[in-house]
């Protein structure tokens, strides 16, 4: 950050530069600085690009990628919301197949 600079401004400086996600670049961020240390040969690393070119990419943000069947990504929310997911989640009933829910008599 630039001397005479707030956080705010140089966000704001920031997304004026980098209108776009650099993609490219975060895949190369975690990929080979982050998790780049644990890949054993060519294969491990092939596996690991091809992770992130599913997974790391702009459809991720407007939440059209699954990460499973049935598991899509979370949507974009602030913390408050996460954090009333989360309750609303515990306070479901189990969807493992035969959990009690009650003591049985």
């Amino acid at each position: 950050m630039t001397e005479g600079h707030g956080k705010g401004e140089h966000l704001a400086l920031t997304a004026v530069i980098l209108p776009q996600v650099p993609w490219d670049d975060l895949r190369y961020l975690f990929g080979e600085i982050m998790y780049g240390g644990h890949i054993t040969d060519d294969w491990d690393r092939r596996l690991c690009r091809t992770y992130l070119a599913e997974y790391i990419r702009t459809e991720m943000l407007e939440g059209d990628v699954l990460l499973a069947p049935g598991f899509q990504i979370p949507p974009n929310l602030d913390y408050k919301e996460l954090n009333a997911m989360k309750v609303r989640a515990f306070q479901r009933e189990p969807r493992t197949p035969g959990a009690r829910t009650t003591q049985p008599k």
